[in-house]
């Protein structure tokens, strides 16, 4: 938003099993954090979908605009893609707001947008990169998980002990609250549960 000297500005990403963009970052309207939109749906949509910046000079009078930011007093809006690879990682937008009714409207140029396109694939390798951070934290706490396991049922010959050691584990390696039940004589019977409860 500095970067532009824009009053307002946003980051979507892109949730990969929802194929839908997350509002996850805005600037002068926090309020509609967490709003979703779906490929196609508003200028942002549209950007996702051809994934090719976009540039409206009225986004008020726009008849394609998503009536989830109806609340938004957007005047002109510039948005572009972030791509790492040529994958879709999300969508950075900027705008500007209605100051005052005689007020000269900014409208983006080409320019801008070049500058926007440069900040948007910087943003999409770190977006990226920090995806990949957490996706291989979260799997080597699954391989611990696992190598802990292992190591109960080789070391430990009651059921109760292994249940024990892996629902500490759970709750030591990832925060999770759990428990492990069997079935024994078609009902179920508890065999260990985390310190916190479920």
């Amino acid at each position: 938003i500095d970067l532009l000297g824009a009053s307002g500005g946003s980051i979507y990403l892109h949730d990969k099993e929802t194929n839908e963009l997350v509002l996850s970052v805005a600037h002068g309207y926090k309020h509609l954090v967490g709003i979703r939109i779906l490929p196609g749906e508003g200028l942002v949509g549209q950007v996702m979908q051809k994934l090719e910046p976009m540039v409206l000079d009225d986004y008020r009078n726009w008849e394609f605009r998503s009536s989830k930011f109806d609340s938004l007093k957007a005047t002109s809006v510039l948005a572009v893609p972030m791509l790492y690879s040529g994958e879709l990682i999300g969508v950075l937008a900027v705008n500007e707001t209605e100051k005052t009714p005689d007020a000269p409207v900014r409208h983006f140029d080409s320019s801008d947008m070049d500058l926007l396109l440069f900040f948007a694939g910087s943003a999409a390798g770190a977006v990226h990169n920090a995806r990949l951070f957490e996706e291989t934290r979260l799997r080597l706490a699954e391989l611990e998980l696992l190598y802990q396991a292992s190591l109960s049922a080789s070391e430990i010959h009651s059921s109760r002990a292994v249940a024990r050691r892996i629902v500490e584990s759970l709750t030591r390696l990832v925060n999770w609250d759990a428990s492990i039940w069997i079935i024994e004589n078609n009902r179920p019977v508890l065999l260990a549960i985390s310190s916190a409860g479920m």
